[in-house]
């Protein structure tokens, strides 16, 4: 949402068009070049930790789930 509204004040209608793949090519650059890690780490959560956490989160509930029906 911010670079949206960085890149509208900039560039107008067509900042915000051009925000969302120049801040996802940005991102994925320095998710993956050693030393810009804090960047993307800035610009949003790692995809693989957003990952883990929620699936780890699905199988709390299933095993809840899966508890309760045993008893």
């Amino acid at each position: 949402i911010t670079s949206l509204l960085l890149f509208s004040m900039l560039w107008g209608i067509s900042g915000m068009v051009l925000a969302l793949p120049v801040v996802a090519t940005l991102k994925i650059l320095f998710d993956h070049t050693p030393g810009y890690e804090a960047y993307g780490f800035l610009i949003g959560e790692s995809l693989d930790k957003y990952l883990q956490s929620r699936s780890k989160q699905r199988l709390k509930k299933w095993e809840k789930i899966r508890k309760m029906k045993h008893e």
